[in-house]
């Protein structure tokens, strides 16, 4: 009788994890590709990007294992990402930007090379913060979520966020398309 409830308990257990796995796996599917780009754009290292985003995975599947229940995943996993990020820091300090990095869809086969000058512009005039804020707001992120991930007030992020459209207005100013 003793091991019918120990292996009812352990088939329990399995179909727990498998479920634990399932909604993971759900989170990397919808995430994981957004969260590598943003990632990138911050490292400039495909091994640290892979990295910290392997990372923010597995603090949200410890969490799901624990039973503690994650208010909004995307906002939790950004957040874990930025995290693990910082934790980095040094592994990517001022890499050279690689004109051939990222991957286009544009016949235009100079573009490339514009969008490492815009990046190295950009990475003159932001700072790391301010960089990290664009990322987010480029993938989307309105700016209540962007404090939430980064954990400031929304205040911050906007005079922040119009302290760098200033200066970025300021240096593309005499840039065509």
């Amino acid at each position: 009788m003793a091991e019918i409830h120990k292996s009812e308990i352990q088939a329990e257990q399995r179909a727990s994890e498998a479920g634990q796995r399932n909604a993971v796996a759900q989170l990397w599917d919808e995430y994981a590709p957004g969260m590598l780009r943003f990632a990138l754009l911050c490292t400039r290292s495909r091994e640290v990007a892979e990295e910290s985003v392997q990372e923010a995975f597995t603090a949200i599947l410890g969490r799901i294992r624990c039973g503690d229940e994650v208010r909004d995943n995307r906002e939790f996993l950004y957040g874990a990402l930025c995290e693990a990020i910082e934790l980095r820091r040094t592994e990517f300090a001022a890499p050279p930007v690689d004109p051939e990095a990222p991957e286009w869809d544009s016949p235009d086969l100079d573009a490339p090379l514009r969008a490492a000058e815009v990046q190295k512009k950009l990475n003159r005039i932001a700072s790391p913060r301010e960089l990290e804020m664009l990322h987010l707001r480029a993938a989307g992120f309105s700016y209540l979520e962007i404090a939430r991930v980064l954990m400031i007030s929304p205040g911050t992020v906007a005079s922040t966020l119009a302290r760098v459209f200033r200066k970025v207005r300021k240096a593309f100013s005499g840039v065509t398309p």
